[in-house]
């Protein structure tokens, strides 16, 4: 990747009829969608889902079911398997499943990928690759609680910070100003899906 000049550039006006172009396409995205974030991180009682062996399990099956259906679509739409595969997750859902004794959730149960182009499929891979920032502090539980050293939500260790500063910059190069808005509007989709799935709007937690 091509550093980042050191000069200090004169900022234009935002535009007002889409995101700010000089602005990192993390940034935008995090301002983009903070309701929806903020929505999601306050129905999700980790805490409760995490409480037990057999309760965490069934969160991850929830998961999976949701993984097994967006990840290989993402995939796909990004067309980039350099980037992609080192950051796929359904197989670390399958080895947590597996070390605790509990198959995957039934793909019938999971919501359909509804994106068509690749700056949505950047906007929701946003969603879920930076889900991996809070998850070291759900997997410092889970191994304390629990006694169990989780792959999915331990994920990249303490590598996390490192591997998310790729994924900005990766962000920066492949979304276009034109399509910021899409990326932010299919990152705000994929929070409101995920949050469905899981049952976040209906108590279940």
């Amino acid at each position: 990747m091509s550093s980042r000049s050191t000069t200090t550039a004169t900022r234009a006006p935002a535009s007002p009829s889409g995101p700010d172009p000089l602005t990192a396409v993390a940034d935008l995205l995090r301002e983009g969608t903070r309701a929806e974030h903020d929505r999601i991180e306050d129905a999700l009682d980790w805490t409760n889902w995490a409480g037990d062996r057999a309760t965490y399990a069934a969160w991850l099956a929830r998961l999976h079911a949701f993984y097994a259906v967006w990840e290989p679509a993402l995939a796909a739409a990004i067309a980039d398997p350099a980037f992609v595969d080192p950051r796929r997750k359904l197989p670390l859902l399958e080895r947590d499943l597996a070390a605790l004794g509990s198959a995957p959730g039934p793909l019938g149960a999971a919501p359909t990928y509804p994106f068509t182009t690749r700056a949505e499929a950047l906007g929701a891979f946003y969603v879920l690759e930076g889900s991996t920032l809070g998850g070291q502090l759900i997997a410092a539980h889970v191994r304390d609680r629990l006694g169990f050293e989780p792959a999915f939500h331990g994920s990249y260790g303490k590598a996390t910070a490192a591997h998310w500063r790729d994924v900005r910059d990766y962000l920066d190069a492949a979304i276009s100003s034109a399509d910021r808005t899409q990326a932010i509007a299919a990152a705000n989709r994929t929070f409101a899906t995920l949050r469905e799935h899981l049952g976040m709007d209906s108590s279940q937690l």
